[in-house]
């Protein structure tokens, strides 16, 4: 069985600490990624469509 010394340091399997990390990255690319895309969209001349979505996902 595979398991993760971080992930058992915390009580959790490495299931749970992957689902965790996955959820907080993609919190933090939902303010992140838009913006960054949406800035450059507007500097090249094209309409902003990055929503917070797209960053959820991406990031």
């Amino acid at each position: 069985m595979f398991s993760s010394s971080l992930a058992n340091k915390f009580g959790c399997n490495v299931l749970t600490a992957f689902i965790i990390i996955t959820v907080f990255s993609g919190i933090i690319g939902m303010f992140c990624w838009p913006y960054g895309l949406n800035t450059w969209l507007i500097f090249i001349g094209k309409p902003a469509t990055v929503l917070w979505y797209h960053g959820f996902l991406i990031g």
